[in-house]
């Protein structure tokens, strides 16, 4: 009888996870029997039939339940019910402020979600989610006061009119933009913000790697809910990371989940899979998204779009039409402004192209 082998790919390593993935299904059919408890408790309507009520924040959201943290920072997994959502909304985000009932299993039901003030929204391109459709809006973060839109010196490359397009969803959404050059010790020369500085828009250079700006990211963040966000690759968790825990110069330790950057395609590739709350201090929280690949304004007419290019202000009282979208129309002041150099010629090509 040939020796039983321990070990990696041993008899006992694969006793080990088979018990493992045992336990794991039970955990799962014992969470999903509670939530289903709960919904049967409160199937009127009312949250106070599972006991304790708390108030707190969205920290999480998994498919059909969200983390709940309250103001002593204690989680809570919870359901909801559509009694629960607010008109318009059609599934919890990260950052939402909200109330619900719960049971001493630490399971619970939404019982409200508080209006949202500032958010970062698009479109939905993918079906992803049940409950949100292709088209519709697709919220990244709510009740935030400050969008990081954090961009590459190099790899992926620097994109101008993501940046445009990130610019229309934070007055939209009413947040303020800060736009953050990030692995700034990685390129030979460093890309031009200065369109953006002239139009009012915060400008930060860092890299997570020599720990370059990150201090004045950390001062810049202070008593504010932020949103980090920006395509896959720019350094995102490098930069989470740098800003969560103090920088050590000489430190040779790699942050952890960080991503990396196809080099077939130039873009980066997906390593933070869901949205989550960290929080930096007391008064100072950051909401982490997944990186994008596509983004598409929503919920903004064409007619109302010229709106969202301050810079247009100005030169539009020269238009013979009220409702000139500066394309083809006869005597148009933006168009005039594009050849005398007062209207910059790639904000005017973004702009463009999000009126398609």
């Amino acid at each position: 009888m040939a020796p039983v082998r321990f070990g990696r790919g041993g008899a006992e390593d694969r006793s080990d996870k088979a018990s493992r993935r045992r336990t794991a299904r039970h955990v799962w059919r014992e969470k999903k029997r509670s939530h289903t408890t709960a919904r049967e408790r409160v199937a009127g309507g009312d949250v106070r039939e599972l006991g304790r009520q708390i108030t707190g924040v969205v920290s999480g959201v998994h498919k059909s339940r969200c983390t709940v943290t309250d103001e002593l920072g204690d989680e809570f997994s919870c359901v909801w019910t559509r009694a629960a959502l607010g008109e318009g909304i059609e599934t919890p985000v990260v950052g939402d402020r909200v109330s619900a009932g719960v049971a001493a299993d630490g399971t619970g039901v939404l019982a409200r979600i508080e209006p949202r003030c500032g958010r970062l929204a698009r479109m939905r391109l993918v079906n992803s989610d049940r409950f949100a459709p292709v088209g519709e809006e697709h919220v990244l973060a709510a009740n935030v006061d400050v969008a990081v839109i954090v961009v590459a010196a190099v790899s992926p490359p620097f994109h101008p009119r993501l940046i445009d397009r990130y610019l229309v969803l934070c007055r939209h959404g009413g947040i303020e933009p800060l736009l953050c050059l990030n692995k700034a010790d990685l390129a030979d020369e460093l890309p031009d913000l200065s369109p953006w500085e002239r139009l009012g828009v915060e400008t930060l250079t860092t890299s997570a790697t020599t720990g370059a700006g990150i201090e004045g990211l950390r001062g810049r963040l202070r008593s504010k809910w932020a949103v980090l966000t920006g395509a896959s690759g720019v350094g995102k968790s490098s930069l989470l990371n740098a800003l969560t825990a103090r920088f050590e110069p000489g430190s040779v330790s790699e942050p952890a989940a960080t991503a990396e950057v196809s080099a077939a395609t130039g873009r980066g590739r997906h390593r933070t899979s869901a949205s989550s709350l960290i929080r930096l201090g007391e008064d100072t929280v950051i909401i982490d998204t997944p990186g994008i690949r596509s983004l598409s304004v929503w919920q903004i007419e064409r007619e109302s779009l010229r709106l969202y290019f301050p810079e247009f202000d100005a030169v539009t009282l020269a238009c013979r039409f009220n409702d000139c979208l500066h394309v083809s129309e006869p005597d148009c002041g933006v168009r005039a402004g594009l050849e005398n150099g007062e209207v910059s010629g790639e904000r005017y090509e973004s702009y463009l192209r999000m009126l398609e």
